[in-house]
């Protein structure tokens, strides 16, 4: 079966091997871990013996002592009853410290076993999970071979055989548990029905002149199958362990069909639908051998450069062979995969179609992410990385404006400001510069207009320093919208009676950012910079110039002038006196 890269070029591959390489990653990940594993285990078995050899030397000392104490005793000559005594304490404290020294001995075997045990449990665990591994995918300029047949007792046994550039050779047995579906044998009909094969009739065998006529399969036996994972044959019998049938073999897609059993040997023709079918039987028969979960795999040899494979000090060994072989070929599946985060091939399937196979460099490398930090750089030679999303600069941050935005809170932004540039009188005595007024108009940016054009109006000497005066404009109105201003809302009154007065009023203040004493600070701000224009341009503020009109001042509702707190604390006209007087002339009358 042939396979190309990601972007469709041609690649040396024969196998899936992005498959291979996610069990083989799984297998690595399971030798190394072990490998720790087994080094805590000759840690502990090291300090256990070291633990020993302490309580030999303590046990030592206390049998010198008792000795030594006993020998030294006084007694009254050989004979007495003293004498007789000392014996005694020396006997029992030998018999005590020898027996002490045996229970140490047995402790201590025991304690080697549980862990020459365990040792050999994690041993047994990296077999079976290189045979899950082997049992399944071919490897990449190796070896890879099945084949399994129906026993006299109708259940299948078989085996896998392999081996590898890099010095590692395996042999693999496989068996079919209880609940495996071909346990008690299979037919054809039990993975692919409907395949109807030109064949000659039963009765017509053994005549010189047969006749062919079309015949399903479905009953027949599959008695034999097996694999070089480049081609694959299936013995199909009519019953099992009969000597007639048919041999199919087929090679990438192609299939052939051959008659056995009788005089002669003789090809069947097989039409598109069988064909496919047959490909499909193959498929299946494969599977059922290999990755069902019923199957049962025992690792009859596994050796690497002629020597156990599991037995030896540094399994992480064979983990480095099997990343070094495969590095080269992940390298060059990433440069032709499209994507960055993706390892990707394609298989042909024929008719111009193909199919395409990928796994994520992140699924990869959560397999590595189980291992401590400091296993992980050998895994390096892949070149896999883990892909983190660019953070985007900030000219590249779209930022929603607020009169757009959900959060009703969220501040409006300040307008920009209009630079004016205005000259200052020069210093000797100017011409006489026309008077301008700033007059009654609808808008402030009106306003501003006309006192820009009456400063461009008068003479500037070239020599004289300008002076830049900053106007922050007020928020432009939207057509149909009701003023808020009550001095240029003549009809605020009869507005305010308006049903959809408040909806509108509510509009505005979101669209204002419902701030209006800013609204209000920065409207006296401009205020002040046209008044201050309009006094660098020459005109008075508070008089009349050349029959214009001077700026109204500012009225309440009642139509009486606003006044403001400086006025009234410098002695100016008093609102509330003002007031109060209307009350008293109210009341008289």
């Amino acid at each position: 079966m042939k396979y190309l890269y990601g972007d469709s070029t041609p690649s040396p591959l024969q196998s899936n091997f992005l498959a291979y390489l996610r069990d083989a990653l799984e297998f690595c990940v399971h030798l190394l871990l072990a490998q720790e594993r087994i080094n805590a285990l000759r840690r502990d078995h090291k300090a256990v013996i070291e633990h020993a050899e302490t309580e030999r030397v303590r046990i030592a000392g206390l049998k010198a002592l008792v000795i030594d104490a006993a020998e030294g005793a006084n007694t009254d000559g050989p004979e007495s009853i003293s004498m007789r005594a000392v014996k005694r304490v020396m006997s029992a404290a030998e018999h005590a410290i020898s027996t002490t020294l045996a229970e140490l001995e047995a402790k201590l075997s025991a304690d080697g076993a549980a862990m020459a045990a365990r040792d050999r449990e994690e041993r047994d665990g990296c077999l079976e999970s290189f045979a899950k591994w082997v049992s399944i995918h071919g490897l990449h300029e190796g070896t890879w071979g099945l084949s399994a047949h129906l026993d006299s007792n109708g259940r299948y046994t078989g085996e896998i055989t392999g081996s590898a550039p890099f010095g590692l050779a395996w042999k693999c047995a496989i068996e079919l548990q209880a609940t495996h579906p071909a346990a008690n044998g299979l037919k054809v009909g039990d993975l692919v029905t409907q395949i109807e094969l030109a064949i000659p009739e039963a009765s017509g065998w053994l005549k010189k002149a047969t006749k062919t006529r079309p015949q399903r399969i479905d009953q027949y036996s599959i008695d034999a199958f097996s694999t070089d994972a480049n081609g694959y044959h299936i013995a199909i019998r009519t019953t099992p362990h009969a000597a007639t049938g048919l041999d199919v073999e087929i090679r990438d897609n192609e299939v052939n069909v051959t008659l056995v059993g009788g005089r002669e040997v003789s090809t069947v023709d097989v039409g598109e639908d069988d064909r496919q079918r047959l490909l499909t039987l193959k498929d299946r028969a494969l599977d059922l051998l290999t990755t069902h979960a019923a199957v049962a795999r025992r690792v009859v040899i596994a050796t690497l450069d002629n020597a156990p494979m599991a037995d030896g000090d540094d399994l992480g060994a064979v983990a480095k062979r099997v990343i070094e072989a495969a590095a080269p070929i992940v390298q060059q599946i990433r440069n032709h995969s499209l994507s960055p985060s993706e390892l990707v091939i394609r298989r042909l399937l024929g008719n111009d179609r193909r199919e395409e196979i990928f796994v994520s460099t992140t699924s990869l490398l959560e397999k590595v992410g189980r291992l401590p930090r400091h296993l992980r750089p050998r895994f390096e030679p892949l070149g896999l990385e883990w892909q983190r999303a660019r953070t985007p600069v900030p000219g590249e941050i779209y930022v929603e404006p607020a009169l757009y935005r959900k959060d009703p809170a969220a501040p409006e932004p300040i307008p920009e400001a209009v630079p004016v540039v205005v000259a200052p009188a020069p210093e000797a005595a100017p011409p006489a510069a026309p008077k301008v007024s700033v007059a009654a108009t609808s808008s402030i940016e009106d306003a501003l207009a006309a006192a820009m054009s009456a400063s461009s109006s008068s003479s500037m000497p070239a020599s004289s320093s300008s002076s830049s005066v900053i106007v922050e404009p007020a928020p432009a109105r939207r057509p149909g919208n009701v003023a808020t201003d009550p001095d240029s809302d003549p009809d605020r009154g009869q507005q305010q009676g308006d049903p959809g007065h408040h909806r509108q009023a509510h509009r505005r203040r979101s669209a204002r950012g419902q701030d209006g004493g800013r609204v209000r600070r920065v409207r006296r701000a401009v205020r002040r910079q046209r008044l201050r224009a309009a006094a660098v341009a020459g005109s008075a503020p508070g008089r009349e110039a050349d029959g214009d009109l001077e700026e109204p001042a500012p009225r309440d509702r009642g139509g009486a002038p606003r006044v403001s707190s400086r006025e009234r604390t410098a002695g100016g006209p008093d609102r509330r006196a003002q007031r109060s007087g209307r009350h008293r002339a109210a009341r008289a009358v």
